[in-house]
């Protein structure tokens, strides 16, 4: 059995458990039995959804090293030979005494210290091989880096390239939560400006806290529609010409749908990936929202204006980002996990 450790709530959101969800499902079809292991109630709902095994760890979600020994003697009742670690709270101590038990994975983003594990996986585009040389990793340690290995869902295999000659719905997302509320940001810069009769495709996650607020715009602009807590976003993505987003898995599913989309950073986490598309040209950069949130709307209202007049750019933008990304990342991460 392959063991998953990783938590969902309104401070972590919800991309942590929905990459390792995509990485799940490609596990189980190649046969493989699961079992998620969680410190919140909040990620229950929608393990149990997709018919996952799930235990409830008894200690919060940042206090990793209290839980090693009882998820240790958990781990040997479930027979679990490998676990799945995608957390930012684990610590040097945590994933040694781990690893002297079991085959360890660790799904990475911020390079913190030298991980002990087995296979270490950086999905971030752009991401080399150089980035962990600092830490002597030995010979044994494997690594899968870069964009072939984001794991979306199944929704973004393969999806045919959205490509429209002319802007009417713009898709606008922060990703699980919005602590800086950009969404209301950027919906009060957009229902004022030339995009005012434009529809604005609005996604709110799980864990955003003025949903009512968000519904109030839309009540007075009937050009605003907003989504919450969704599950059909491939669907609700390829209806639309442009996007505006934060950094993270989003910005990958966009470019799975050749999507032109124009990115900004929330997190540490976010700004390399993003400062990699935007260099490579597969999308547009506002800035990070830490460094001043009204600086980054008028970035994202100057680079939407400039996507709007330019359709060659859209285009180019969209080709190149639909490109580098198939959808199958999840299927070679699982494949590599079985491998171990």
């Amino acid at each position: 059995m392959i063991g998953i450790r990783v938590d969902a709530n309104n401070k972590t959101a919800m991309g942590h458990i929905m990459r390792c969800l995509a990485i799940a499902k490609q596990l189980y079809a190649l046969g493989k039995k699961i079992i998620f292991l969680v410190s919140d109630e909040d990620a229950v709902g929608i393990i149990r959804d997709n018919r996952f095994e799930y235990q409830i760890l008894p200690y919060a979600y940042n206090e990793k090293n209290k839980e090693v020994d009882v998820l240790i003697s958990l781990l040997k009742q479930k027979k679990v030979n490998t676990l799945l670690i995608d957390s930012y709270e684990v610590t040097e101590e945590y994933m040694i005494r781990l690893k002297e038990k079991i085959n360890i994975i660790y799904l990475d983003d911020l390079n913190m210290f030298k991980y002990a594990a087995n296979l270490i996986i950086n999905y971030t585009f752009g991401t080399k091989l150089s980035l962990y040389q600092k830490w002597n990793y030995d010979a044994d340690t494997k690594f899968l880096l870069g964009s072939n290995y984001i794991p979306l869902g199944p929704g973004f295999v393969n999806i045919d390239r959205n490509y429209a000659q002319k802007i009417k719905r713009v898709f606008i997302t922060t990703g699980g939560t919005d602590k800086n509320d950009m969404l209301l940001g950027i919906l009060h810069k957009l229902v004022k400006s030339e995009w005012s009769q434009i529809e604005k495709v609005v996604i709110a996650g799980k864990f955003y806290g003025r949903i009512q607020d968000l519904e109030k715009v839309a009540m007075q602009n009937p050009s605003v529609k907003v989504y919450y807590n969704i599950s059909n976003m491939a669907e609700i993505m390829r209806q639309c010409d442009v996007a505006i987003s934060a950094g993270g898995t989003t910005i990958a599913e966009l470019c799975a749908c050749g999507i032109p989309t124009i990115g900004f950073s929330v997190a540490d986490n976010q700004v390399y990936g993003l400062e990699a598309y935007s260099k490579a040209g597969i999308i547009k950069y506002a800035g990070d929202v830490r460094d001043g949130k009204e600086i980054v709307i008028e970035n994202i209202e100057d680079n939407l204006y400039m996507l709007t007049k330019d359709e060659k750019l859209r285009e180019y933008q969209g080709i190149l980002a639909h490109s580098i990304i198939d959808g199958k990342g999840a299927l070679r991460i699982a494949k590599a996990i079985v491998s171990i």
